[in-house]
């Protein structure tokens, strides 16, 4: 399903994360499209995109150069993370967010989540805040060193 923010998901990531050298998406099931984005505007950046699911990386692999891992990010694999400016997950389900600011608070790199429109934020973190940008509400937490 397309996301009719997406074109503003990209360009905030890109006008803020253009030196990053790696960019993880994390859980991005059928929707590969911010990351297809990314990988357009930031041609230096290694782009990644995780899913517990084999058969919906496969499809991505084929086509991009787009980097693809298998994770669960319950048990993650933090070799897939390190050395990352930032991670990020489009409408990942409540239970999983605490997983998502583990993963981003170990490794030291900022995390961005793009909730649904209705869905409650169900994590803490004093480094967070709320970005409304252009057609786009996005939650960051600024955990990257600097």
């Amino acid at each position: 399903m397309k996301l009719i923010d997406a074109e503003h998901i990209i360009e905030y990531i890109v006008s803020n994360y253009r030196n990053s050298r790696k960019i993880v998406e994390v859980g991005v099931g059928r929707s590969p499209e911010i990351a297809i984005g990314l990988e357009k505007k930031l041609p230096e950046a290694e782009i990644i995109v995780t899913d517990v699911n084999p058969h919906i990386l496969e499809q991505i692999s084929n086509c991009h150069r787009i980097k693809t891992a298998v994770d669960d990010i319950i048990s993650p694999n933090m070799k897939i993370y390190k050395n990352s400016g930032l991670i990020y997950s489009i409408r990942p389900p409540p239970e999983l967010q605490y997983y998502l600011l583990r993963i981003a608070n170990i490794v030291k790199a900022d995390l961005i989540l793009r909730l649904l429109t209705n869905e409650p934020l169900c994590i803490y973190h004093p480094k967070h805040k709320i970005i409304n940008y252009k057609k786009t509400v996005l939650h960051l937490f600024k955990l990257k060193n600097k």
